[in-house]
């Protein structure tokens, strides 16, 4: 038997995403394992499965590992998800689901759902603020204020809705 535990860590290091792995010189690296399409669907399957029962809106990890694996499939958890958190978390979750309804394979009815989740979240930012927890004010970096002519954590996120609903 083949132990495919090394390819199945890369693969899940890069988000099993061949992006990634490309980006950083590792798809060769990873297709001399010689995993086959169904195999990669299955781990596929349990890192969405692995990310979203870590979803939680005081630790955005699970969010971003969802997001960069392109994980269409989360959709129904994200949309159906109720404590989304402070701004900064409810900004995310807005986000990603807006990303994620862009991708090819998400289905029309549940792209258009999405996309008013979305706009939803961002208007509610802007018309009853929450604030932003320590742990996630230390999450905004200076360049990040500096990007968006920012001074505080509030108005950084303020500023980035605006921009997300003006579609930017």
């Amino acid at each position: 038997m083949i132990d495919h535990e090394p390819a199945k860590k890369l693969f899940w290091q890069y988000a099993c995403n061949y992006f990634f792995l490309a980006h950083d010189g590792a798809l060769e690296d990873y297709k001399r394992f010689g995993v086959s399409s169904e195999k990669e669907k299955e781990w596929r399957d349990e890192y969405i499965a692995h990310w979203i029962s870590k979803l939680s809106s005081s630790d955005l990890v699970a969010l971003t590992s969802l997001r960069q694996a392109n994980a269409h499939e989360s959709l129904q958890v994200l949309l159906k998800f109720s404590d989304y958190g402070d701004d900064y978390s409810k900004f995310w979750f807005a986000f990603t689901i807006a990303e994620l309804a862009k991708l090819k394979d998400t289905d029309r009815k549940e792209t258009i759902v999405a996309r008013e989740t979305a706009q939803k979240l961002w208007r509610e930012i802007l018309s009853k603020p929450n604030g932003i927890s320590p742990e996630h004010r230390d999450e905004v970096k200076y360049f990040m204020l500096e990007g968006l002519k920012a001074t505080t954590a509030e108005e950084y996120i303020q500023k980035f809705t605006l921009k997300k609903l003006k579609g930017g």
